[in-house]
């Protein structure tokens, strides 16, 4: 006893590949109208650099400081200020014998963490005894 005939294996065949093509069709409708420049909106074709009009989505203006939009006294503006020393120099390729005094080995990670979880668990199967 067979689930589908063979007239009814085409039948549902026939509507996956139609609903299937139709989904693909819908699919590049949407994306190429999505893409293309609003005609009805010539305020987004003219400003190159703005793509939506909506305010969310305006580019930052990174020109403006925090402490130019606020009046901040001058004794408290250095608090605001980004300078940072840093705790040792800073180089762009670090050498063998540079890296050497903070490498930890993997292997060693893997072990401790193990060694603590087999711990952990040993001493809750002991406290589990009567």
């Amino acid at each position: 006893m067979a689930f589908l005939s063979a007239r009814e294996l085409k039948i549902y065949l026939f509507i996956v590949a139609v609903l299937s093509i139709a989904a693909i069709v819908v699919t590049l409708i949407f994306m190429s109208a999505r893409d293309r420049p609003s005609a009805s909106r010539p305020q987004e074709l003219e400003s190159a650099g703005e793509l939506y009009s909506s305010p969310s989505m305006a580019p930052i203006d990174h020109s403006r400081d925090v402490l130019q939009k606020i009046n901040v006294p001058e004794k408290y503006k250095k608090l605001y200020e980004k300078k940072w020393k840093p705790f040792r120099p800073q180089y762009e390729r670090w050498t063998g014998e540079m890296i050497q005094p903070y490498w930890i080995e993997p292997e060693e990670l893997v072990k401790e963490e193990l060694q603590k979880q087999s711990d952990r668990e040993i001493a809750e199967f002991f406290e589990n005894i009567p």
